[in-house]
Order: structure tokens, then C-alpha cells, then sequence
């Protein structure tokens, strides 16, 4: 595999504590791991797009730029995946722990999850800097602008990582929205079947033309309130505890830490928070059909919007 790093220094340049005598070929294969991750959340196309500019001689100031901000996340993604093998060195019969008693010692298991959780949040933050370079540059990268990742975004209910965000707070993180848009768009499928399909196609249809007219307004923001809560039922049973953002993961903290934080969230607290955000949802989805009769030829309820009570509200320290 073809990778945006030449030598050493390059490296060394997003990972400046790196030691003195580290050699690239040491990191080769965690830096092709982590590559094929990023494609995989950008698109191979954007990938081979920045390839080409790196292995170009002459390259413009936009293209060092696009380079580098490549560089970092899969830099810091590949130190943290090979520092996970270096606190035990592999021999012919097994594994084993070699240090100075005189002048080292080992550190404790919180030490290492808090060290990890420290490049984990540098590494997020690289990729929402490229990210949001992309976008700000959509029109100068032709394979960002059409790549599957961005295609038809204009038309979900949740288009975005700020629209996520006002529902279900995610750290406005893009790249975990990216992470999360297979499962976008698959409850924004579903929602046809609490809207009707001649309705949610007609909504489809005026979002990517810009025209709701007020009613599809209102659906759309009901519609809105209910796919982010089914987004993260999801995400919390299929991803580690790991990918999601901070602001999520706080919720499993407090039960984690009187355990074991290395540890993996149990089955138990994972069905708690499954549950939560499956129980907003169907809140929404009532209000959402609700409307939907209002608004039905031949119905005469009428709609209110409901406010919630948070003296009823059940909240979760997990």
C-alpha cells in the first residue's frame, strides 16, 4: 500500500514525542491500518487525490496543506494502535515484561487509558480539522465533492454533525458523524413508514431543491428530533465505548470506573443506554404521527406540540 510518509521525520512531525532512534519501518504496518480506516471513512478517491499531490514534485501551497492534514490523524492513529504492542516484547516463548528495576517501573492501567484517551482525542480532532478543510474546500476537491460520503446528504433529516448535535449533543464531531452516516440514512429511510411514501417522497424531493413548503417544514424538524435517538441506539451497541464522543462516553463512565475503565462497558449498561435513546425516539415518532393525522384531509384532531416535563423525565448517571 501507497502511504504519505517517506521518513522518519515526516512521522516525527505529528508525533513529536516519538523517541530519537524510532525507524518508519517500525510503525509501516499500524500506518497502513490506519490509512485504510480514514479512506474508508473519506473514500478512496479523496485518498488517491492527496496521493498524487504528495508524490508530485512540485506541489502548491494548497496541496502541502490538504498533505499534511492527512498526515496527522493517520500518524496519530498508527502511534496509538503500535504503542498497544510495546508494553511487552514478543519472544520465543511468550510474551514478556523487561525493565530497569533500578530506575523504572511499570505504569498503572489508568495511566496508560488516560495517555490513550489523550492521543484518541488529538487523533478525533485531527480528523474534524480535515474535515471541515474539505468542506470549506469542496469546491476546489472534485473527488470530496462527489464522493458517496457527501452524496445526498442534502436531502436527510440529518444532514450534518451540527444538526446531530442539537439533538443529541456528539462534541459537533464530523468525523463521528461519518462514522454514524450508514446508520443516518438507514433510519431515514424507515421514517417513511411513520410518514407514508407519496409524503416523505414529496419532502425529499422539495429538500433537495431547497423548497419545503411550512407543513414539510414541520416534519422535517419532527423527523429531526427522532433520527438521532435511533442513530445512537444503534452506535451504542455497535461500536466500542472508544469511537464514541466524549460527551456520550461520559454517560458510562461513572459505572466504568468503579469497575474497571479498561474494561469494556457491560452487556447490562449498553442495553440501559440503548434503551434511553430508544425511548426518546418513540416519544418523538408519537408527536411526529400525531402530526401526521393533523394534518391528514379528513382528520380533525388537532396537533400541539408537546413540551416535555423534566420533572417526569427519567435521567441516567451511567
Amino acid at each position: 500500500m501507497k502511504i504519505l510518509f517517506e521518513n522518519i521525520e515526516e512521522f516525527r512531525a505529528c508525533v513529536p514525542w516519538l523517541y530519537a532512534t524510532a525507524k518508519l519501518d517500525s510503525f509501516m504496518l499500524d500506518i497502513e491500518l490506519a490509512t485504510e480506516d480514514l479512506i474508508e471513512v473519506l473514500g478512496e478517491k479523496i485518498y488517491d487525490r492527496v496521493l498524487k499531490a504528495y508524490n508530485d514534485g512540485e506541489q502548491q501551497e494548497f496541496d502541502v496543506e490538504l498533505i499534511r492534514r492527512f498526515q496527522l490523524p493517520i500518524a496519530l492513529n498508527a502511534y496509538l494502535s503500535w504503542s498497544r504492542n510495546q508494553d511487552v516484547s514478543h519472544e520465543e516463548d511468550g510474551r514478556k515484561v523487561k525493565i530497569d528495576k533500578e530506575s523504572e517501573s511499570l505504569p498503572w492501567q489508568w495511566m496508560l487509558d488516560r495517555d490513550d484517551a489523550g492521543i484518541r482525542d488529538k487523533a478525533g480532532k485531527a480528523v474534524d480539522r480535515l474535515i471541515a478543510f474539505l468542506d470549506k474546500n469542496v469546491e476546489s476537491i472534485v473527488e470530496w465533492k462527489e464522493s458517496d460520503q457527501r452524496k445526498d446528504m442534502r436531502s436527510l433529516f440529518v444532514s450534518n454533525a451540527t444538526e446531530f448535535d442539537n439533538v443529541i449533543p456528539i462534541d459537533r464531531s464530523r468525523y463521528f458523524f461519518l462514522r454514524v452516516l450508514p446508520f443516518v440514512r438507514s433510519v431515514d429511510r424507515d421514517m417513511v413508514k411513520y410518514i407514508g411514501k407519496e409524503r416523505y417522497d414529496a419532502i425529499k424531493d422539495s429538500m433537495r431543491t431547497g423548497t419545503p413548503s411550512g407543513e414539510q417544514e414541520q416534519v422535517i424538524e419532527l423527523c429531526r428530533e427522532v433520527v438521532p435517538h435511533l442513530v445512537m441506539a444503534k452506535a451504542v451497541r455497535r461500536f466500542s465505548v472508544k469511537v464514541l464522543p466524549d460527551s456520550v462516553v461520559t454517560r458510562f463512565d461513572s459505572e466504568r470506573q468503579t469497575r474497571d475503565a479498561s474494561l469494556p462497558a457491560s452487556r447490562d449498561l449498553i442495553g440501559i443506554m440503548e434503551n434511553v435513546y430508544t425511548g426518546d425516539a418513540q416519544r418523538g415518532i408519537v408527536e411526529l404521527q400525531d402530526y401526521i393525522k393533523e394534518i391528514t384531509p379528513g382528520n380533525g384532531t388537532a396537533y400541539v406540540r408537546k413540551k416535555t416535563d423534566y420533572n417526569q423525565e427519567k435521567f441516567f448517571t451511567v
